[in-house]
């Protein structure tokens, strides 16, 4: 871990089963480059099917946290730990399945526990194609995870992977991902001074 300190020392990075979690490993790779962090990542079913476990771990030094791997005499709640090691989340890429049980305090798989669970800040950068982004029921769920004190990073345009098309709905690249992650800690670390 090189570089100047980013506003939180330990992070977490929870991908959906969006085609951007198959950037992960070279976006933690960008990260260690310009910070002194430590990284964990926990991983959707979804997400699993995208990018390497393996891959991540070789980056991270740690393990993946992903459902199912829990060992039988382990007396670790793996949300729980998990939520209380992270100084921040950073979701990404968030689908429209994770923001809508999200949206509605879900928690059925191990990455929807541990955002329950957590008490640190959240940002989710969306994965959405623009059919999906300009749904009613999606802005709905936006506004609602934000109203619970979630950042929402805001979309790209860029290449839509499901047709080749290009619009609206993009996963933000590695730098304006961190970068507004960056700003959302800074601002609530403003407010609290503040308060």
């Amino acid at each position: 871990m090189n570089g100047p300190r980013f506003p939180a020392e330990r992070l977490l990075l929870c991908a959906g089963g969006g085609i951007g979690a198959a950037l992960l490993p070279a976006w933690i790779l960008w990260l260690h480059q310009h910070f002194a962090i430590d990284v964990r990542v926990a991983l959707t079913r979804g997400a699993q099917a995208l990018v390497s476990p393996k891959a991540l771990t070789t980056v991270t030094g740690r393990p993946v946290l992903i459902d199912g791997d829990e060992q039988r005499n382990d007396p670790t709640v793996r949300h729980i730990e998990a939520a209380e090691w992270a100084d921040a989340v950073l979701v990404a890429p968030t689908t429209a399945n994770l923001l809508a049980k999200l949206a509605h305090g879900m928690a059925d798989d191990l990455v929807t526990t541990i955002l329950l669970a957590t008490e640190r800040p959240v940002v989710l950068v969306p994965s959405l194609p623009p059919s999906m982004e300009d749904k009613p029921c999606t802005r709905r769920n936006l506004a609602l995870v934000q109203d619970d004190g979630f950042g929402i990073a805001p979309t790209a345009v860029g290449r839509v992977a499901a047709d080749g098309s290009h619009g609206s709905g993009a996963m933000l690249d590695a730098p304006a991902a961190f970068a507004y992650l960056k700003r959302f800690l800074e601002g609530r670390a403003s407010s609290a001074k503040a308060a």
